[in-house]
Order: structure tokens, then sequence, then C-alpha cells
């Protein structure tokens, strides 16, 4: 996978060169030095099939493996739609700083920009049980790829990864 090797969140527009394990350089975008930019949704592209809004009516808790209650569901839908009200009142660097968290080896083909970009992870509630994957695109709208309702897409990441060694 792509390691990014420099450049921030607030450096949209360039190019940054990573290193990754099959090749020797690979070019993925970067964000700008324009820290006043406003944090922006899109949801645009296909999210991924089992993490977009539908995915919640078949949610299992993964440690009980009961369904999610209606109202256990509803809270998350609850809790998105707060991220993205705290979210989009901020400029990109101070979300960045306060509460971004990534994953180097995550990343995603922007099929408009044509070239892979590093995704970022953004807690939905203040207890981060919940995450919103995506990237930021060359316009700095950040680009929704996976609603992580229970911060279960690394630990399904994992055990695929040790089932198929």
């Amino acid at each position: 996978m792509p390691k990014r090797i420099q450049g921030k969140l607030s450096d949209l527009g360039t190019l940054v060169k990573v290193q990754a394990q099959d090749e020797l350089e690979k070019d993925i975008a970067r964000l700008t030095q324009d820290n006043e930019i406003k944090f922006k949704f899109l949801f645009n592209n296909q999210l991924e099939e089992t993490y977009n809004f539908e995915s919640l009516q078949t949610l299992h808790d993964p440690d009980s493996k009961a369904l999610l209650s209606d109202e256990e569901r509803l809270t998350l839908h609850e809790y998105l739609g707060s991220c993205i009200d705290t979210y989009t009142g901020r400029n990109i660097s101070n979300v960045e700083m306060h509460f971004r968290r990534s994953d180097e080896d995550d990343i995603a083909f922007d099929p408009v920009g044509g070239i892979d970009m590093q995704v970022h992870h953004f807690p939905i509630d203040s207890k981060d049980k919940a995450r919103v994957h995506g990237y930021f695109n060359k316009h700095g709208y950040f680009v929704v790829t996976r609603l992580d309702w229970l911060h279960l897409y690394h630990r399904r990441q994992a055990k695929k990864k040790k089932a198929t060694t």
C-alpha cells in the first residue's frame, strides 16, 4: 500500500511523492496552503457497499452480535447530522487539527482527478465510536467514501488480512 511521506491536510492542489511497497514512487494529491477554505462534505460518489446509509439497517453490535435497535440507528443518524454541522462551520485546518484521524495505508482512487488520495477519518460522535472516511479532492471538498457507523472498518480489514495469510 502507498504511504504518504509528506504534506498536511491543508496543502490542496499539488502532488506528493509517496513510497509504495509494490512500486518506487507514486503521486497522490496534496491539499492547499490556503488555510481558510471551509470544510465541505461531498456525497457525489458511490459509498462503499457495506459502509453506506443502507448498511445501518442491518448493522450488528460487534460485542453482543444483536441487530442495532431503531433508537441506536436514529442516534447514529443524529450524530452524523451533528458532525456535518460542526465540521462545515470550520476551516479545513481547524477540523484537521481537532478531529482528523488518518491511516497512511488507506488510499482511495479519485475518479474525477484520476489519482490516488489518502483517506482521512473523522469521528462522527464525541466518543469516536463512529467515523466518516473520505479524501479531499482538488477543489477542497471532503469526498465521503464510507460511513463507518461503529468504527468497524479496520477491524474487518485486519480480519480479512488474517484470513488470507
